[in-house]
């Protein structure tokens, strides 16, 4: 199993239903936990930290690939946390892009508008 979890609104709103979950799944060598946020992958592995979440195999970050890729493209920066802005439709389609390519079994987020981009099964997590 490939299972890909939201850092922002999921694993850090439940951090032990998700620490355990993660764990029984990579409890054997053919799975996956594969954590994919917005954040730059230095702050998604604070954020693990902090919250001493330790059972993924992959860091995703949707920034990072977007700078990687798709920098001609940026609107310029956000002041509040001064990384680059991209337009929606294509930050939204991002993780599903992901998914698609990695084979991803499921992706459980909290933010309902990323769905429309998925082919791989998605979970949308409310409150």
């Amino acid at each position: 199993m490939k299972l890909g979890l939201d850092l922002h609104g999921v694993i850090d709103k439940h951090p032990l239903i998700f620490k355990e979950l993660a764990r029984s799944i990579i409890t054997s060598s053919e799975n996956s936990v594969y954590i994919i946020s917005g954040a730059s992958k230095d702050k998604i592995i604070k954020t693990l930290d902090r919250l001493d979440f330790t059972y993924y195999t992959y860091i995703f970050s949707i920034q990072d690939y977007l700078n990687e890729n798709y920098f001609h493209l940026n609107e310029g920066i956000n002041y509040n946390d001064g990384n680059h802005i991209y337009n929606d439709d294509l930050w939204d389609s991002i993780k599903g892009e992901f998914c698609r390519k990695e084979k991803l079994d499921l992706h459980i987020d909290d933010w309902e508008e990323y769905g429309k981009y998925f082919s791989t099964p998605f979970l949308h997590m409310r409150g």
